[in-house]
């Protein structure tokens, strides 16, 4: 924050470098120009930064080019940053769950893969995709084919079924894409990233929209033009959208990461039952708590899984596991199906003991589970605070 000196009430703030003062934002327009109250006095100062009235800052008076700057305080500035990435995610996120039903509805299959070849991404569409012309272009042909890879690259039902697959479609869920990025390793890949394709996908869908053809003379040819656009037009909205619920699921990563006890990550994982059936999504939540108090500091491990197979409503499993002992509970919003997996539960108790697990509690209950702590931080919880 760089200061006009142009101090109110009187004589100047007794600022002096190395100085750290606490301020108070006054005023915050939009133009950059901030009023502080520091030690009771008000000062104006120029600030790139987007900060509202009434927030406390601590700052560090320093000196730069012969002008007084005052600086954030670094993990201040971190929390601010991330604040503001939450603005402007939290309205436009949503699951990725209408984009996969669109390219369910649209056409879009999965390829199969060609003879001899461990990976395609041939397309796969029919002529009802959102993007198909009489002529495709090449624009067009691009977009399919990223639409057909999105499919393609989701995970079978029986990968995330073994600790590989799993491991491996949480490190391509778009969650650890940045990471990847900047510390590349041997072995692992961002072309099939989950944020990495549809970053990619909301592009080529800019780009159509830019290049498409004028609608010509024709009524029929107008109206399958407009229809066209309007289903781009959607597509761009769900993918923007998909991208925005990944983001805030890193960044509620990123806010557990300042507090040494207690790590969260939130992952959505689509993944494929059948070719011809609409993707379904897997969404996981990893917690690690230390436990407050006490000589036993180990540090407990739970997993919550949320699942919406047909005909069998929504299923919310929770994971805990302490050192070497795990408890499972199955909640069931259907009354039959907790009876299923009460049935099973004495194979589940074998299964553990065969990995060296000590079963805890295992149980299946009608109804639905506790409150589950979402993807936002817990000083984010109220979106909007009004003062009459």
């Amino acid at each position: 924050l760089r200061l006009e000196l142009n101090i109110r009430e009187g004589a100047a703030a007794p600022l002096r470098e190395g100085q750290l003062v606490s301020a108070t934002v006054q005023h915050a327009p939009a133009d950059g120009k901030l009023t502080l109250e520091i030690a009771g006095r008000l000062l104006e100062v120029r600030s790139n930064l987007r900060l509202m009235q009434g927030m406390v800052l601590l700052l560090k008076v320093e000196h730069e080019s012969g002008q007084l700057v005052m600086r954030l305080d670094p993990q201040q500035a971190q929390q601010l940053s991330q604040d503001q990435a939450l603005r402007q995610v939290l309205p436009r996120q949503d699951s990725l769950k209408p984009l996969l039903s669109q390219l369910h509805q649209a056409g879009i299959r999965i390829a199969a893969p060609p003879p001899n070849a461990a990976t395609s991404t041939t397309s796969s569409t029919t002529s009802a995709a959102p993007t198909a012309a009489a002529t495709p272009t090449a624009g067009s042909q691009a977009l399919n084919q990223s639409l057909s890879q999105l499919l393609n690259l989701l995970p079978r039902l029986g990968q995330l079924t073994t600790a590989s697959g799993l491991q491996q479609a949480i490190a391509q869920s778009g969650l650890f894409l940045e990471n990847q990025l900047l510390l590349p390793q041997p072995g692992r890949y961002v072309a099939g990233d989950l944020k990495n394709i549809l970053l990619r996908l909301a592009s080529l869908i800019r780009q159509q929209l830019a290049t498409q053809p004028q609608a010509q003379a024709s009524p029929s040819s107008e109206r399958t033009a407009i229809l066209q656009q309007e289903q781009l037009l959607n597509l761009l909205k769900q993918s923007e959208s998909s991208l925005a619920r990944i983001q805030l699921n890193q960044l509620a990563s990123l806010a557990s990461q300042t507090r040494a006890e207690e790590r969260v990550l939130h992952i959505e994982l689509p993944f494929q039952l059948h070719p011809d059936r609409e993707a379904e999504l897997l969404r996981l939540q990893i917690r690690r708590d230390v436990p407050e108090g006490g000589k036993d500091k180990s540090p407990i491990w739970s997993v919550r899984l949320q699942l919406h197979p047909a005909a069998h409503g929504q299923i919310d499993i929770i994971v805990s596991l302490i050192g070497s002992k795990v408890a499972t509970t199955f909640w069931c919003s259907e009354a039959a199906t907790s009876q299923l997996f009460s049935r099973q539960l004495d194979e589940l108790r074998a299964r553990f003991r065969e990995q060296g697990l000590e079963p805890g509690r295992c149980q299946a209950r009608h109804g639905r589970p506790p409150e589950e702590p979402g993807p936002l931080p817990p000083t984010h919880k109220r979106l909007i605070d009004l003062q009459a």
